[in-house]
């Protein structure tokens, strides 16, 4: 169980990492990924539809902003349960140790 707690807690964080850094896109704009945000894109399409008189405003750079602020929260949760489970595997494997031990001296035979 106590094995089982800590490669569940690694594989959580591992897997929060991995979507921490997967690309977000709004429409045809490339956003970055939550840990690593690349607006230049977003810059570029907001003043090339102001330059070409596009008619409704468009916010491409806020549009991202919120698309990685969403995945905030997903991603905050994977990483800290992954960290939490991980944390509770050692320590139940370190209470579980001197139990065992007791255990095994109180056990023994005596002559």
């Amino acid at each position: 169980m106590k094995r089982g707690l800590v490669a569940a807690g690694i594989a959580l964080a591992v897997l929060g990492v991995i979507v921490g850094f997967l690309p977000q896109s709004v429409k045809t704009v490339n956003c970055g990924s939550l840990f690593a945000a690349d607006k230049r894109s977003a810059y570029v399409s907001d003043l090339g539809s102001t330059l070409t008189g596009s008619y409704g405003v468009t916010d491409r750079v806020g549009e991202c902003a919120d698309k990685r602020q969403a995945m905030i929260l997903p991603v905050v949760l994977l990483i800290g349960g992954g960290v939490a489970l991980t944390v509770t595997g050692f320590v139940v494997e370190s209470r579980q140790k001197p139990e065992t031990l007791q255990q095994q001296t109180s056990e023994a035979p005596t002559a």
